[in-house]
């Protein structure tokens, strides 16, 4: 392989050597006309809008940059052929590999070191020296072609995407988790407190209406299927205690679109889905269910001066499917 001369890109000091005289051509360096003695064997290049077709004048191109990201000068150099001596850091000793498997490293900031490698490469044999740069070029073709660089940067984008989605989603997770946790601790610490509970209107009302919503789905019949009868495809839930995130849990994967929900107790107690304040404007839905079951009478009535979208307690949900002309 007959020796040409040297490409230097992105330098920032030049050493001279008495070991031997190299033809060298500089980019990208015009301050250094004022700090270096400029002999026969150094050429300074202005501009160049193909480097491409300059890279093919020469045999050797030198990466000095400190620390490269992805160094798209080194990939350049190799898809023209040019055998690349680059600085052991960042990106550049990637792209070259170790043991001068697709080039050759010098240590950074080292010029003595730089030289003796320079002097190295360039008494290679041919060999060697096609091996090397065979081996480059084929690694550059093969990994920084543009469509399939592209792409691979494209899936990328998509990947991270996905894992942030992801990561949202098990976040919002562990968030209603943490909701259900909370609200079982709280009734938990009531009963403690409260060894007549029981007792209350509040909790009889529940639970009897608990019961006659547990002894439907033992019988195969949901909430849903009130609502599909109803033509109903998009509600809200009044009320996220726990009677609430039941009603949300059964609907979730339904064709039922649960657009928001609304308590005026505990605004920000989820993140999972839209909450918002039942005190303002009620964004349009086909309806909205009270799940609060001791109010259900007087939030309804006060819901329907808000808004004209349908209102269903749930009592009256779980009345009507307990009617046999619902059972599907």
């Amino acid at each position: 392989m007959e020796d040409k001369q040297i490409l230097l890109d992105n330098i920032s000091k030049v050493h001279t050597t008495n070991k031997r005289t190299f033809t060298v051509l500089i980019l990208k360096s015009n301050f250094l006309f004022n700090i270096i003695k400029i002999n026969n064997n150094v050429y300074f290049i202005p501009f160049k809008e193909d480097l491409m077709l300059f890279r093919k004048q020469v045999s050797y191109s030198i990466t000095g940059s400190r620390m490269e990201a992805l160094g798209r000068s080194t990939i350049e150099a190799m898809l023209a052929g040019n055998i690349v001596i680059g600085a052991d850091t960042g990106g550049t000793k990637e792209l070259i590999g170790l043991e001068e498997k697709r080039g050759y490293l010098y240590e950074q900031g080292n010029y003595e070191n730089l030289a003796l490698v320079m002097e190295k490469v360039i008494n290679e044999s041919d060999v060697i020296k096609k091996r090397i740069q065979k081996s480059a070029q084929i690694y550059a073709i093969k990994e920084f072609d543009s469509v399939k660089y592209c792409k691979e940067l494209y899936q990328v984008y998509l990947d991270a995407v996905a894992s942030y989605q992801y990561n949202t989603e098990m976040s919002y997770a562990k968030q209603l988790t943490s909701r259900y946790e909370f609200l079982d601790k709280k009734e938990k610490n009531k009963w403690i407190n409260n060894s007549n509970l029981l007792q209350t209107s509040k909790v009889q009302l529940a639970y009897y209406w608990i019961m006659k919503w547990l002894k439907l789905k033992q019988k195969g019949i949901s909430l849903s299927d009130y609502l599909q009868k109803e033509n109903i495809h998009s509600i809200a839930i009044y009320g996220m205690a726990q009677i609430g995130c039941l009603v949300f849990d059964e609907l979730e994967n339904t064709t039922v679109k649960i657009e928001y929900v609304m308590d005026r107790n505990d605004q920000n107690a989820m993140k999972i889905i839209k909450m918002i304040n039942p005190e303002g404007e009620l964004p349009k839905v086909d309806a909205i269910i009270v799940t609060v079951l001791s109010q259900e009478k007087q939030l309804i009535d006060w819901l329907k001066g808000k808004c004209s979208y349908k209102i269903c307690g749930l009592t009256e949900i779980i009345k009507q499917l307990e009617e046999e002309n619902y059972i599907i």
